[in-house]
């Protein structure tokens, strides 16, 4: 298997499972998963009816609202002050420069972000 440093927004085949049956029947349940990218961070997943959904926000979008702005950079600087345990949904978003570590240099390109969204 083909490590990837993140996803690129595209489909794509994360994992092939193949399993050879001669008679019986094997029934696989997928409820609780735990995806993680390259470094180790969890990644937002789902499994329903059969399919596993890898979630990729927006990075950045560390308060879900589907916007960058600066919720985000308070969020994210509560989440270094230790002010706030984050979920694995705002500790991926948070990670901005796709270190593993939440850190100042998140909220630095964060800010970036929006600077150049509001040139």
């Amino acid at each position: 298997m083909t490590k990837t440093m993140g996803l690129t927004g595209e489909d794509g085949e994360l994992l092939n499972l193949t399993c050879n049956l001669h008679g019986d029947v094997l029934q696989l349940n997928f409820s609780e998963l735990l995806v993680s990218d390259a470094f180790g961070a969890g990644m937002p997943v789902s499994a329903a009816n059969g399919l596993i959904t890898v979630v990729a926000p927006l990075k950045g979008d560390v308060s879900a609202d589907n916007l960058v702005n600066i919720m985000d950079i308070v969020r994210t600087l509560n989440i270094i002050l230790g002010k706030t345990q984050p979920t694995i949904d705002e500790r991926y978003t948070a990670d901005v420069n796709l270190d593993g570590v939440v850190d100042m240099l998140d909220v630095v390109k964060i800010v970036n972000m929006l600077i150049k969204v509001n040139d």
